[in-house]
């Protein structure tokens, strides 16, 4: 199939999924990218179930969407399929995180018991992480990476506070996550090294 027919197949396809009471046109949608996504997804999550409860959220708020008229260029479904099903999952990921405040907040669900050694493992990596966030020279890297990823802070209250713009949070994250890593990395490595 040349390009220009494929382009030209795409565009009928977006076409008839425009159309609000095209349940074919739905159901070929469906048909279409549902394999994709949630391969894409088990891939990501390891987890079947949660996949499909993904892809079928994803699937439900793309052909609503449609009926309301709201996705702006239908002839690009596929990729706006996938950052869909992406951003269902982070949500889910943000829901379901559990942050460590501290010893005296920690408490295991009771339908997860985790071995001890786990359970040690799992403290070890919060002490090291805690420590790898003391290490770091720059105050202002700390502050972001704690009120961002710890403490779950909407970004724009940080942006506020911090009197930066929502660009200068993101690069201000992205150097502190690299300087994190560099010291999480050779601290890791001492900790197999020499104890």
């Amino acid at each position: 199939m040349s390009e220009d027919t494929r382009e030209l197949h795409e565009l009928a396809f977006a076409r008839a999924l425009l159309n609000k009471d095209s349940e074919a046109g739905q159901m070929e949608l469906v048909n279409r990218f549902s394999r994709g996504l949630t391969c894409m997804l088990i891939k990501r999550t390891g987890n079947p179930d949660l996949s499909q409860d993904l892809v079928q959220e994803t699937f439900r708020l793309v052909i609503q969407k449609l009926r309301n008229g709201e996705v702006k260029e239908p002839a690009k479904i596929i990729g706006y399929l996938r950052q869909v099903a992406i951003n269902l999952l982070i949500a889910n990921h943000r829901k379901n995180k559990h942050w460590v405040q501290g010893e005296e907040n920690m408490s295991e669900p009771e339908d997860a018991a985790p071995s001890g050694e786990s359970r040690l493992e799992q403290n070890q990596r919060v002490q090291l992480v805690r420590k790898v966030i003391a290490e770091m020279t720059k105050p202002r890297d700390r502050e972001a990476l704690i009120r961002f990823y710890v403490a779950e802070e909407d970004r724009t209250q940080i942006c506020a506070d911090m009197k930066l713009d929502t660009l200068q949070l993101t690069k201000i994250l992205h150097r502190a996550r690299g300087r994190f890593k560099q010291i999480w990395q050779s601290k890791k490595g001492m900790d197999r090294v020499g104890g």
